[in-house]
């Protein structure tokens, strides 16, 4: 398989790329996270749905491809499990049993130094001196992100690192493995155990002190909280599928691309959607670039050219701004209040099946997103614009 023509700029090159990758059963594309590439379109030039390659994405082997229909410039025809659950902040009862639990093993929760692993001590004396960094991941970082996991249930604390790991078994993690269980964080464990039964007596089975213990080594990792720097629980599917995402605005709907549907926790591959009617006229919202690290709409020609495109890319190492958070952008979001925190401002789903592509986002501590009554809605067929 290969492209015989001539390549008129580097996003065209891109949007070739990508367009072969996907003709060759590899679906990483769907999961690119830079710039939306902007190239020639049916009626001129378009932002597409299509996002410039970045180097840290792995492949996708053997991808099920029978369920991406059409690829074009302007959209993508694909099949999505829409999420009809939106992201929750921790209650105050969470909050409170977290915060608890935080107080009464302060030092083996806080004294951790980021969790940052052997081998990585670059990262250490680099990122994680920065102040603004070191706030971040504080406790109050660490509060929410507790109680989040607390509000998931025992089970799913339990399991934590049991479905990356088996994600990892199929699909290499460029950060390597996830941190083993550390018997240094037994009373830890033994008191998150406590806050699900106030009558558990310490003889408790070692097995699931030893998989909760790995839970808060993994919490405490560097390379698991610059994921979630502003976590929020979503409902992934019935039972204790629940998972960890960041907090996002208030009118896009969580949708994941049915070949990304088992792939690897890190990567980005719930797609952030508003519904689309290519035939209106489309405003732009003058914050998706602060907020995502992406523009939106249409282009105009008068005002850009493609040959001169400057990449939109993230602020800070690995993408993670400190201020901000990843994407979106936390301070923004909350400053204006448009989010799930506070309100639920989706709007309806449309009759065409069209939706335009806002941002990417990810879902740790889930397995394989499924078709489920109430909770996750396969939908066939849909179009996704850039």
């Amino acid at each position: 398989m290969f492209f015989d023509g001539c390549s008129k700029s580097l996003d065209y090159s891109c949007w070739i790329l990508t367009a072969l990758t996907l003709a060759a059963g590899d679906a990483t594309p769907l999961r690119m996270q830079g710039r939306k590439l902007i190239v020639h379109g049916t009626h001129g030039l378009v932002r597409s749905w299509a996002q410039e390659p970045r180097m840290d994405e792995g492949q996708l082997h053997a991808t099920d491809m029978k369920h991406i229909t059409a690829v074009t410039p302007d959209y993508i025809e694909l099949d999505l499990l829409l999420l009809e659950k939106v992201p929750e902040f921790p209650s105050a009862d969470l909050i409170e049993a977290a915060q608890a639990i935080i107080d009464t093993f302060r030092v083996e929760l806080l004294a951790h130094e980021f969790g940052v692993p052997a081998g990585w001590d670059y990262v250490k004396n680099g990122l994680f001196q920065n102040e603004e960094v070191k706030e971040h991941f504080g406790p109050q970082w660490l509060c929410h992100f507790l109680a989040s996991a607390l509000g998931c249930g025992l089970d799913w604390i339990c399991n934590f690192a049991s479905v990356p790991q088996e994600q990892i078994k199929v699909e290499e993690w460029w950060s390597g493995e996830l941190p083993r269980p550390d018997p240094k964080y037994e009373e830890v464990a033994l008191g998150i155990l406590r806050y699900f039964d106030k009558e558990r007596q310490q003889e408790e089975s070692s097995p699931r002190v030893e998989a909760i213990t790995q839970f808060i080594a993994c919490m405490l990792d560097f390379r698991i909280q610059t994921l979630l720097p502003s976590t929020r629980r979503i409902r992934t599917g019935a039972g204790d599928h629940l998972a960890l995402t960041n907090l996002t605005r208030a009118s896009v709907w969580y949708a994941v691309p049915v070949p990304l549907a088992n792939t690897l926790f890190s990567s980005k591959r719930v797609w952030l959607l508003e519904p689309y009617d290519p035939d209106q006229p489309f405003v732009e919202s003058p914050r998706y670039r602060e907020e995502f690290g992406m523009d939106s709409g249409p282009v105009d020609p008068r005002k850009i050219e493609e040959h001169k495109l400057e990449p939109v890319r993230p602020n800070g190492f690995l993408g993670f701004n400190p201020r901000l958070g990843e994407s979106p952008a936390t301070v923004v979001l909350q400053r204006t209040g448009e989010t799930f925190d506070t309100a639920d401002l989706r709007a309806s789903r449309n009759a065409i099946n069209s939706w335009r592509l806002i941002a990417k986002s990810r879902l740790v501590g889930c397995p394989a997103i499924v078709e489920s009554k109430g909770v996750v809605q396969l939908l066939k067929k849909q179009r996704v614009y850039g």
